[in-house]
């Protein structure tokens, strides 16, 4: 039998304060992921973002907070201006981009053959004609 408890796996702490609230982000939920994948997947096709996908950012991000009941999309905004709510995105996503941003698995590259004479050991690109 294998047994893996994911439940003790280690995560680093995470924690920002806005006003006077601290918030927890060391575990951001797949959720967030997975509703940041569509509004980028709709941007990608409509080539602009909108005002709508930008509220529907900041509902996200109060998903990402949600460790602390206080915080809600409306909290966000009122409690923040437009430069530190776009830390606070970038701060709270962060984790989710470094993990992005791994190298996936690749196949060992092919050596390249070369091709050679049958009559020689010379590769044909350096035999003369």
């Amino acid at each position: 039998m294998i047994y893996k408890d994911f439940s003790k796996r280690k995560v680093e702490k995470r924690i920002m304060k806005i006003a006077d609230q601290e918030i927890d982000v060391s575990r951001i939920p797949t959720r967030v992921m997975i509703r940041l994948a569509e509004i980028r997947e709709r941007r990608d096709e409509l080539e602009a973002g909108s005002l709508a996908d930008f509220y529907e950012v900041i509902e996200i991000m109060s998903i990402a907070c949600s460790k602390n009941k206080k915080i809600t999309p409306d909290w966000l905004i009122d409690h923040t201006d437009i430069e530190m709510l776009m830390e606070v995105i970038v701060f709270i996503v962060e984790p989710l981009t470094k993990l992005a941003e791994v190298e996936p698995l690749k196949k060992p590259a092919k050596k390249e053959e070369k091709k050679i004479s049958k009559n020689s050991d010379t590769p044909l690109e350096n035999q003369k004609s």
